[in-house]
């Protein structure tokens, strides 16, 4: 956050763009990252997904 403001109050258009860019590639980095530990337990056994997380009362 605070280096989007500083881009926005002294920033020049290319320091925008590389700050999207870095920002769009570390997301899309650490979803991939959930999604592959996620899909190593279902395969591990560490996730069941037959019963229903909590308890339907």
């Amino acid at each position: 956050m605070m280096a989007a403001y500083i881009v926005a109050i002294r920033g020049t258009i290319g320091q925008a763009i590389l700050l999207g860019v870095c920002a769009a590639l570390s997301h899309s980095l650490i979803v991939w990252i959930a999604a592959t530990l996620g899909a190593i337990m279902l395969m591990q056994g560490f996730v069941d997904l037959t019963a229903p997380a909590t308890p339907l009362s």
